[in-house]
């Protein structure tokens, strides 16, 4: 296309040319009009015997003051007469049609750069664009690569939670448990087997205050003596507690431990021994503004205790786990062989009743020693081998 556009473009400025010179022709051989006169100027045309008329020069035909017969000044291509100069530039027939075609040819030109320019530009776009995927793919990577999961953030809180438990429980992280299973679990994952160590032994009576259980299906601390129950004292009032709902409770509450110990409880008991505490209960929040806040306190605290009871009850083997539990501590053991026996039969530490606060505080020190004891061998040893 491009090449017919300028053969098209050569073969009409040709054809200006040589019609611009052949009347120059003519006029020396025929004598006729060359050039006719500018309209509207006065001046007849020039022939070729020498008459009237001047060679005819380009001008700007707005200003009729410019007189067609005067000298061409081709160095003023400003002059707009009467001697002064502005933009009255006038071009001539053949250089206007070859300044348009020119002027064609250039914006044909500029155009096809300005396409393959942005053909080029749009290729750069579409790179640009794949970076940014990549960099963005990149960039999720390594958050992803440096972002600690949920397991390895909980691991982090619980190794921060048990470095706490060692060296400073508060006393009810310790009674109600939550620090013993803390470092019972850890103990658990360790091979005791690998370092053996001399370890403190715990007392009978300690052992035997302290309640076991399987996850949170309640605790039955409160009638591991065999069901027999120590009444707390604002209990004891007549006016609060009839003495033989008192007792229904005793009977009810040895029958249930023994059957439960059994693996099967009577129903109806369990439900009698149910509504008598709850009676209880009632009768307890009556009397609020009448019993001392420290005796109403621990009623309060015996009745959820038998909460706790009445739902471990109803999972036999946690009754089955308390009575075990109890011949276990005969004669006292050492802490290896109470973290191997809970491990062996997946024990834990079920919250202390009212009285049994020491026991959980000589068993925590015990556990704690140890665990730090042994981990510190662990690393001692570990550094040796190194």
């Amino acid at each position: 296309m491009t090449t017919s556009f300028f053969r098209s473009t050569s073969a009409a400025f040709a054809g200006l040319l040589t019609l611009a010179l052949c009347p120059a022709f003519g006029w020396a051989q025929t004598g006729t009009p060359l050039f006719p006169g500018f309209p509207g100027s006065g001046t007849p045309p020039m022939t070729s015997g020498g008459g009237s008329g001047a060679l005819y020069t380009p001008f700007n035909p707005l200003i009729n003051s410019v007189n067609p017969g005067s000298t061409y000044t081709p160095n003023a291509p400003y002059y707009g007469g009467g001697g002064s100069f502005g933009p009255n530039y006038y071009m001539d027939p053949v250089g206007s049609y070859l300044y348009g075609t020119s002027a064609v040819v250039n914006s044909t030109g500029q155009f096809l750069m300005n396409r393959e320019m942005a053909q080029t530009y749009h290729q750069i776009a579409l790179q640009k664009q794949l970076e940014t995927i990549k960099q963005r793919f990149d960039l999720e990577k390594y958050i992803r690569d440096n972002t600690p999961s949920f397991t390895e953030e909980q691991a982090k809180v619980a190794a921060e939670t048990l470095k706490r438990l060692l060296k400073n429980a508060a006393p009810a992280e310790v009674w109600n448990g939550k620090a013993l299973n803390f470092i019972l679990k850890d103990l658990k994952e360790q091979d005791l087997e690998r370092i053996p160590m001399k370890t403190m032994t715990v007392g009978e009576n300690t052992l035997k205050q302290l309640n076991v259980t399987f996850g949170n299906n309640g605790n039955l601390g409160l009638l591991r003596n065999n069901g027999n129950l120590l009444w707390p004292f604002a209990l004891l009032d007549e006016n609060m507690v009839p003495k033989d709902l008192r007792g229904a409770v005793n009977v009810q509450a040895e029958e249930l431990f023994k059957q439960a110990a059994n693996g099967n409880i009577n129903i109806n008991t369990y439900k009698d021994l149910k509504k008598n505490i709850e009676t209880i209960r009632q009768s307890l929040s009556g009397q609020v503004l009448v019993v001392p806040t420290a005796d109403y306190l621990q009623a309060k605290q015996f009745l959820e205790s038998f909460d706790e009871a009445l739902r471990a009850l109803k999972e036999p083997k946690v009754a089955a786990a308390q009575l075990d539990w109890q011949k276990f501590a005969n004669g006292g053991k050492s802490v290896k062989e109470i973290v191997d026996y809970m491990k062996d039969r997946g024990l834990s530490f079920a919250p202390s009743l009212t009285g049994d606060e020491f026991a959980y505080e000589s068993l925590y020190s015990a556990l704690a020693n140890y665990d730090i004891a042994f981990n510190a061998q662990l690393v001692s040893g570990t550094k040796k081998k190194e």
